[in-house]
C-alpha cells in the first residue's frame, strides 16, 4: 500500500470516529420510549393523588413538558427527549 493511501484511510476513519459516536451516544429510542412511558404513568398517578390547586397546576405542567418530549422523540432527537423526561421526573419526584 502507498503512503498517500494510508493516509488517506487513516483520514477517513478519524473523520468516521468523530461522527458514529455522536450518532450512538446518549439516549436511544427505546429508553426514550420507557422514560416517556414511566413519566406519562407517574404524572397520572400524582394527578390521581394531587389534593391542591397548586399541585395539580404542577402535575398539568409536567404534562406539556411530556408532549415537548414527544415532539422531540417525532423528531428523533431521543436525548433531547430523555433530557426533558428526566427533567420532569426530577421536578416532580418521579422515577423514570
Amino acid at each position: 500500500m502507498r503512503v498517500g493511501t494510508i493516509v488517506v484511510a487513516l483520514l477517513a476513519a478519524i473523520a468516521l470516529c468523530a461522527v458514529v459516536p455522536a450518532a450512538h451516544a446518549g439516549c436511544t429510542y427505546d429508553q426514550a420510549v420507557q422514560k416517556m412511558t414511566a413519566v406519562a404513568n407517574g404524572l397520572g398517578q400524582k394527578l390521581a393523588q394531587a389534593k391542591t390547586p397548586d399541585e395539580t397546576q404542577k402535575i398539568q405542567a409536567g404534562y406539556a413538558k411530556l408532549n415537548e418530549g414527544g415532539e422531540a422523540l417525532a423528531k428523533q432527537d431521543y436525548d433531547k427527549a430523555c433530557t426533558i423526561y428526566d427533567g420532569i421526573a426530577k421536578d416532580l419526584d418521579l422515577k423514570p
